[in-house]
């Protein structure tokens, strides 16, 4: 494809916001980097913090990787299965710490918590997205 003078590569996807997105008919969304990377860092933060209270443990990752897994979801319209393998791994999280096993439901441990899910973090993510995105017009 030319642009003027100027040769232009055609490319087949790329990434912005740390999504890889596809071209096709429809623009399709790859989250693989995003899971990679969170799991990396909360894996590393987990294997050197066993003797450290539960609580303390879900917050770090709370404060600090859980924002790797919310990065541009809220601006990016993701497949309800791709938010569905990022709710997954935010679960994992909790089966880890509180060693729950693979199968088991974490939903009454969160809510016990008062914490929230990654669906409802999202949602309220994207609220306030929404919010200041109509505030600067």
């Amino acid at each position: 494809m030319n642009l003027g003078p100027n040769s232009i590569q055609w490319c087949d996807s790329f990434k912005y916001l740390g999504v890889t997105f596809h071209a096709g008919l429809k623009l399709k969304t790859n989250i693989e980097a995003i899971k990679h990377n969170f799991f990396m860092a909360s894996n590393s933060v987990l294997g050197n913090s066993l003797s450290l209270d539960e609580l303390i443990q879900l917050q770090l990752l709370q404060s600090f990787f859980l924002p790797i897994l919310q990065y541009a979801t809220c601006a990016v319209k993701l497949p309800s299965s791709q938010i569905a393998e990022l709710n997954s791994c935010w679960n994992n999280v909790y089966r880890r710490i509180f060693n729950f096993r693979k199968y088991d439901s974490v939903r009454a441990c969160i809510c016990g918590l008062g914490r929230l899910d990654f669906h409802h973090l999202r949602t309220s993510l994207t609220l306030v997205f929404i919010k200041k995105g109509f505030l600067f017009q």
